[in-house]
């Protein structure tokens, strides 16, 4: 059984570091709309679905929370995938929390099928876009935990036959656990809830 401060000391460390910035890849990327006059909310959902798609999925030792930023653009790319920070930018986390990504693109393309307004339509369509291409974002890490599982020596961090995790299954396969249930749907429980956000 790992030391939980040990851990947490790894893990700090870690951030302190950037040691994520290994997994950062360069990449020259054009946008989905290039070369058009008139550049619209779907060709930014276009272009943060290229993104997502073109981001690969990686898991750090030590992590239980998975996802990072793995994908720089290389200058001249013409990408717009948007931008945002906390002062500009208010998430409505509960609603994320309590619909999922399905649940929201599901909204999404009600509310698309009930409007002739062709700004809302447009809108609704990019937000279909966007969480699609989140959800199966997700999902790549649920797989990848699942390859790594098959692969890891230690006990702790793959499946045995006996849990060797108080989670009752090896550390990689949890995570595939809770990557592929938030992919589609809302979060049931605190760890759920964490990488929910975190995505």
């Amino acid at each position: 059984m790992i030391d939980i401060n040990k851990r947490i000391d790894v893990l700090r460390e870690m951030a302190l570091f950037s040691s994520h910035s290994q997994y950062i890849v360069t990449k020259m990327l054009t946008a989905t709309d290039e070369g058009k006059q008139k550049h619209t909310i779907v060709d930014r959902a276009k272009d943060f679905e290229k993104y997502l798609q073109e981001s690969a999925p990686f898991i750090h030792d030590e992590e239980l929370i998975v996802g990072g930023h793995s994908l720089s653009l290389a200058p001249g790319s013409t990408l717009n995938v948007g931008s945002g920070d906390r002062i500009h930018n208010a998430p409505n986390y509960a609603k994320v929390l309590k619909m999922g990504f399905g649940g929201i693109r599901k909204q999404a393309q009600n509310l698309l099928t009930r409007t002739s307004d062709d700004e809302k339509r447009e809108y609704y369509q990019a937000v279909d876009i966007a969480y699609t291409a989140a959800a199966e974002f997700v999902w790549r890490h649920a797989l990848l935990a699942q390859t790594m599982a098959s692969k890891e020596n230690d006990v702790q961090r793959r499946e045995d036959k006996q849990p060797p995790t108080p989670f009752g299954k090896g550390e990689f396969l949890k995570i595939s656990e809770v990557c592929s249930a938030i992919a589609t749907e809302p979060a049931s429980s605190f760890w759920e809830a964490l990488q929910l956000l975190w995505f």
